[in-house]
């Protein structure tokens, strides 16, 4: 079984091992960091010997794990539980979904998460999701780190937090998106790439597409694949969603 999240799939091994359903996961991470420490958890959760659950990880990126998966023998679960997969615009996410179904048998299932709330109702509780006072802090850091990394590939200190003002906003067309991005407060000389960044010149950091149930259903349709069954849970539009190739058996 192949899985591709780190965090959020303890509830499901934990049925696993409950239910004596053994299941070897894999979880997929491009920090190495973040997947020691994740798989070290898990493998916690269910030590040896007498564990019908095996943990273990893969350090890469998407297109890693689909090299790997495919030498995998079914039958496979692939699992995304946050909205990773289809987050992103209609086109690029139908591409993505794409990519994980030439992989998928008749005997395999994916069960990939969503967020469907959308706007105007949901307005004040996607902007929340986003912004509190530890969120701001946290996503900050998170900001000055991938400076820190930029500069560290250019072998210059070309981006520096005083020289930028960190902005968000939500959008509806083409479809509900909260998008971070940042905002140049004056010219920046991009020495080694003899390039300018000029004043007011946006960046985008990174967004956050919704897509609703009828949404996703003609998105899988577009990858050729279909959803099976769809949960959600009470007062949330955040839907898990069981999808198959056509005609498989349910």
């Amino acid at each position: 079984m192949f899985l591709s999240d780190t965090r959020k799939v303890a509830y499901l091994l934990s049925a696993f091992e409950d239910d004596r359903i053994e299941a070897s996961y894999l979880g997929l991470d491009i920090s190495k960091i973040s997947l020691t420490e994740n798989i070290a958890r898990l493998a916690n959760n269910n030590p040896e010997p007498d564990a019908v659950v095996r943990c273990a990880g893969l350090w890469g990126t998407f297109e890693d794990g689909q090299k790997y998966v495919a030498t995998i023998p079914g039958p496979r679960l692939f699992l995304s539980l946050g909205s990773v997969l289809c987050n992103d615009d209609w086109d690029k996410a139908v591409s993505n979904l794409s990519k994980w179904a030439a992989l998928l048998r008749s005997e395999d299932h994916m069960l990939v998460g969503m967020d469907g709330h959308l706007l105007p109702g949901d307005k004040d509780k996607i902007w929340a999701a986003y912004h509190s006072r530890h969120s701001d802090e946290l996503f900050r850091l998170f900001w000055l780190n991938g400076f820190a990394h930029i500069n560290r590939l250019a072998g210059a200190a070309i981006f520096k937090e005083e020289d930028w003002e960190f902005m968000a906003m939500m959008e509806t067309d083409p479809t509900t998106r909260h998008r971070f991005y940042m905002v140049a407060k004056r010219d920046i000389d991009m020495v080694p790439f003899n390039q300018t960044i000029r004043k007011g010149e946006e960046i985008d950091w990174f967004d956050s597409h919704k897509y609703g149930e009828h949404q996703v259903a003609l998105m899988c349709k577009a990858a050729k694949l279909e959803v099976i069954k769809i949960w959600k849970a009470p007062n949330s539009e955040f839907r898990k969603y069981r999808i198959m190739h056509p005609l498989s058996p349910a």
